[in-house]
């Protein structure tokens, strides 16, 4: 009989240390989880100064759910009607057009650039010039 209890006194002991090692596992999965979690949202919300990532945005739930993926969204999305009204302006000024359109594809090139390195170190800062009017006009 004392073999037995020796047994199962070792079972227990072994079945305790495997609900240690159990829960060591998951609190490094869900560590792991969570940084895999944080890097995608800062890639969606790189990927929201493209075209492509703005209609991402409205398409994934995870991501519409994301606050930092909404801020850039916003910003980009003003960055983009920003660019299309300076061109369409180039457009009436004909005699200006093309130092306006260089103009604004530099502009566009820079903030583009800076607004993902904004995203990629997963800061909400907002766009010179233009990113005050993404948070008054953009709602959603």
């Amino acid at each position: 009989m004392t073999k037995k209890t020796k047994k199962k006194g070792s079972n227990i002991n072994e079945q305790k240390k495997g609900i240690k090692t159990k829960s060591k596992k998951s609190s490094k999965n869900t560590k792991k989880k969570e940084k895999n979690n944080v890097a995608n949202e800062n890639i969606a919300s790189a990927l929201s100064y493209f075209i492509l990532g703005i209609i991402w945005f409205f398409v994934d739930e995870k991501m519409s759910k994301s606050r930092l993926a909404k801020f850039h969204v916003k910003q980009a999305i003003n960055l983009w009607i920003t660019i299309v009204l300076l061109n369409f302006l180039s457009a009436l000024l004909f005699f200006l057009a093309p130092l306006i359109s260089t103009l604004t594809g530099i502009f566009a090139l820079v903030f583009i650039i800076i607004g993902i390195i904004n995203s990629l170190n997963a800061e909400k800062k907002e766009l010179p010039l233009i990113g005050q009017a993404a948070n008054k006009y953009l709602k959603f």
